[in-house]
């Protein structure tokens, strides 16, 4: 019986430590639901996870100028992680993009 109970935590042992070493999927495309406030990571066009996250006091609508509170909609890219933010990997988008710029402020 113990040596049994030995093999079984022995197999456990590496089983974690073989998942902990496994590549994590990474994310190729990145969703934000501004009502919803959530943020979903896609891999290969399956979900990996979903997130809640912070966004502007009123995020819903489309981003007119800076200070107006709200989130950008559209494509881009992620172009900076912040190391020191106080959240856990706070992340920066390449806003605003040259369309957004030529899009006159209403």
């Amino acid at each position: 019986m113990r040596e049994r109970r030995i093999q079984l935590t022995v197999l456990l042992i590496l089983t974690l430590c073989c998942a902990a070493v496994a590549a994590p999927n990474q994310a190729d495309k990145i969703l934000i639901v501004k009502s919803a406030r959530s943020m979903t990571l896609f891999s290969g066009g399956k979900v990996l996870k979903t997130y809640k996250v912070a966004l502007g006091s009123a995020p819903v609508g489309p981003k007119r100028v800076e200070g107006d509170h709200k989130t950008p909609e559209g494509n881009y890219v992620i172009d900076a992680k912040n190391p020191h933010s106080q959240f856990h990997l706070s992340l920066h988008i390449s806003y605003p993009s040259a369309a957004d710029l030529e899009e006159p402020a209403v």
